[in-house]
This record gives structure tokens, sequence and C-alpha cells, in this order.
């Protein structure tokens, strides 16, 4: 009983600080905010267990702690499933400005991150899925969008703050966190560090 306290105060915690993430950010849906409980298992998912999130904290030059979300279409995505590439994750949310400015940038620069055998994951925080699903449409977003509805994975992260990105190299290694909207520069120095 104690332990689901305790996630249930993490949770509030961690929505708390996601929220304050953004300045000056108005917070408007029509959209019912999904229960917290998660949907039943996909044969795929329940087939590859993936250790608990929230239980345990990731570390700059550890192992990144795997975890799976599904992606818009319902198909869940191991972050595992990348291991010899290079990975960039980040976190955001459609009611962001540096998120939605970060945006347009990610799109372009999307094909020459996969020329690089390299992978974006955009993790959206706590959001419902239609409301994401109509966003990426909108946007002409062209990467993967994976759905992170109960926050867990991002408090694995220790994410206090949207946008922010993960930099996990070929080896599966956490190497960089970037808070703030990502540009090209970025990426790119990022990127030439891991591949030395």
């Amino acid at each position: 009983m104690r332990v689901f306290a305790l996630r249930g105060i993490l949770l509030i915690v961690l929505t708390a600080l996601v929220l304050g993430g953004c300045q000056a950010q108005t917070i408007v849906t029509d959209t019912p905010i999904p229960a917290a409980s998660s949907p039943a298992p996909t044969a795929v998912a329940a087939a590859r267990p993936t250790p608990e999130l929230g239980a345990q904290f990731a570390r700059m030059g550890e192992p990144a702690i795997d975890f799976a979300l599904d992606s818009l279409d319902e198909t869940p995505v191991f972050l595992s499933d990348f291991k010899g590439k290079t990975v960039i994750v980040t976190f955001w949310a459609t009611w962001c400005p540096p998120c939605q400015e970060e945006i347009p940038g990610l799109v372009t620069l999307y094909p020459d991150l996969q020329a690089r055998n390299a992978e974006l994951l955009s993790v959206n925080v706590l959001e419902a899925p239609d409301k994401v699903r109509a966003y990426v449409q909108d946007m002409g977003i062209n990467y993967p969008v994976l759905l992170d509805t109960r926050g867990l994975v991002a408090m694995t992260y220790g994410v206090r703050g949207i946008p922010a990105s993960l930099f996990i190299d070929k080896q599966g290694v956490l190497r960089h966190i970037q808070v703030g909207a990502l540009s090209r520069e970025v990426i790119d120095y990022y990127l030439a560090e891991m591949e030395r």
C-alpha cells in the first residue's frame, strides 16, 4: 500500500515539474484526461517485460533504462530495439511553446539523422492519445511519437521540465541530457562527441 501511495505522490510531483517547465503556458483542453490505469499489455509487450519504470532512475554514463511505450498506432516500441544506433529521445507536450518551436527543425532534420544511423524517438508526456494524434498530423511530424500517458518514462529519466532530450550512444549508454529546445547545432555537437 505504501508503494502505491509513494508512486502517486511521485506522479503528482512529476506532473507539477513538467507543467512548470514551460513558462507562461495556458493549458486548455476539451479532451478528458485519461484515467491513470494503464491499458492492457499487447502480446508483444507481454512477451518482453521491461523493468518496472519509476522504481529506478537513469544516470549519465550508465546503460539507458529500457522502456516500452505505445506508438500512435498502439504498437509497443522498446528503446532496446535501437541498440547499435545513436538514439535521441525527446520529451514534449502539445501545449509547450518551446516544444512547438523545435518540431519544424526536427521534421527537417529527421532524414539526415536516419542517414547517420541515428534515431529520434519523440515521447509525449501525460496527454490523451487522440489529442497527440491530431497534433502530430497537423504539424506533419515524420518521426516516431510515443505516448508516456502516465509519465513513468519521464520520471525514470529525471525529466523536470520540457522540452528535454536524452542522447544515447550505440552501445545503449546515456551520454547527455539536454534541457530546452533542440537545434541542429546542438544535435550535431552531441552526435559528433558520441562518435569520437
